[in-house]
């Protein structure tokens, strides 16, 4: 598993994408033979286990999401999760997973864009991919996707995840909430609360003979909901 994805802070991939409260939209949106869909909302509510999918003709190349913000804010960084996680290795390689992104942050200065290549997510496993980036009073961001590898089984091309670091003016009031939150007596004892029971999964399946699948499985939907 790859090292970024590894150490990634739960709690901030939350806090960052709950702080889009403008609009997000998307050149198109998939939905899989059994009509599950995968809005462009999807790409910023803070859980690795949902994503959006583009619904073009073909693999995905050109397809593209934006999100305006509700107040223009200074970003440093920007972490993303390429391809369709929520079943690691398998969904990953059935699913498209873009290759070459196109960042672009619209700024009081004008167009700040940041061509990226991502390493394949199919070949390295489940991964984040932090962009550096200096984009302030930034009002809107648009990820385009310029090359794709086409899934194995779906044409269809996911982004799970996502996520922003601002770096000054005033969080927006989403993220407030949840700072807030964090540090009241609930949210700290909630917290507290699932570290003790991650930690008791984790010793039983160092206690069983051949590991705890279930136990396992916790664990991993845990980290996938952030």
């Amino acid at each position: 598993m790859h090292d970024a994805f590894r150490c990634f802070p739960l709690v901030a991939v939350c806090i960052h994408s709950a702080a889009l409260a403008g609009s997000v939209k998307a050149s198109s949106e998939g939905a899989d033979a059994s009509g599950n869909r995968f809005p462009a909302a999807q790409a910023f509510d803070g859980l690795l286990a949902t994503g959006w999918a583009e619904g073009d003709s073909g693999a995905g190349k050109g397809a593209w999401i934006e999100v305006k913000f509700d107040r223009p804010v200074d970003v440093n960084s920007v972490s993303i999760w390429p391809g369709k996680v929520d079943l690691a290795e398998r969904s990953l390689r059935e699913y498209g997973r873009p290759y070459s992104i196109n960042v672009v942050f619209t700024t009081p200065g004008g167009e700040v864009a940041t061509p990226v290549r991502l390493l394949d997510p199919g070949e390295q496993g489940v991964y984040r991919q932090d962009v550096a980036v200096s984009a302030p009073g930034a009002t809107a961001m648009k990820v385009t996707l310029d090359e794709v590898v086409a899934g194995g089984i779906y044409d269809l091309t996911f982004i799970s995840e996502i996520a922003l670091n601002f770096t000054s003016g005033a969080a927006p009031s989403s993220v407030e909430a949840v700072a807030t939150w964090l540090a009241s007596p609930a949210g700290v004892t909630l917290v507290a609360k699932d570290r003790e029971e991650v930690i008791a999964l984790f010793d039983k399946i160092k206690a069983a003979e051949f590991g705890d699948r279930d136990a396992l499985r916790d664990i991993m939907e845990r980290a996938a909901d952030g």
